[in-house]
């Protein structure tokens, strides 16, 4: 089981990261927002709009598994990022986001691979139906 989950913890951080990028970057050039001014706009949507995107695009369907990956994607997002910017000082720029959102999205794909298995699998990896 420990290769399935690491399996769909390392997809899981690997989808975060683009879905997250797109839609900040789509906020950005769509709203003409700018990082650090409109931080207050950005950050509730970055932390709402990509982890939910993102675990629905995993497969995980039923509201325990969505939740609890969304959730572990926002905290460990805000958690990397507040460690990041306390040892860097940078707060702008695409490097933060990648290195920050990365192992954010691997952490939380464990912890939801955990949880709560995607659709069409059971927790154990095998697949439902054959």
């Amino acid at each position: 089981m420990t290769g399935t989950r690491l399996r769909r913890a390392l997809a899981f951080g690997l989808s975060y990261v683009i879905v997250s990028i797109v839609v900040e970057g789509a906020l950005i050039v769509v709203f003409r927002l700018s990082v650090p001014r409109d931080n207050r706009i950005l950050a509730p949507a970055v932390l709402t709009l990509p982890p939910v995107l993102t675990a629905l695009w995993c497969g995980y369907r039923a509201a325990l598994g969505v939740a609890v990956a969304a959730l572990a994607a926002a905290a460990f997002t805000v958690l990397f990022t507040l460690v990041a910017f306390r040892l860097t000082g940078i707060r702008t720029g695409l490097a933060e986001p990648l290195a920050v959102r990365a192992p954010a999205g691997v952490a939380a794909g464990w912890i939801a691979a955990g949880w709560a298995a995607p659709v069409g699998t059971r927790k154990g990896g095998e697949h439902e139906g054959g």
